[in-house]
């Protein structure tokens, strides 16, 4: 397998969220997907800028 692209069990490694999660996620469009034969795949500059779109702030926290 080509180190560009993941894999649905590579993207559940990495996250922790679940095949079935991130299929979901591919089949309503949030990221794009490489269909071959029956395996959906990832690539990895895709994955990142899902991640980077993704990220959240750091909320400020009080000192005690």
């Amino acid at each position: 397998m080509s180190r560009d692209l993941l894999t649905m069990a590579e993207l559940e490694g990495r996250t922790g969220i679940d095949k079935a999660t991130w299929r979901h996620w591919l089949r309503i469009g949030l990221m794009p997907s490489i269909k071959l034969g029956k395996r959906v795949l990832v690539s990895r500059t895709d994955y990142e800028k899902f991640i980077d779109e993704n990220r959240q702030p750091a909320k400020n926290q009080k000192a005690e």
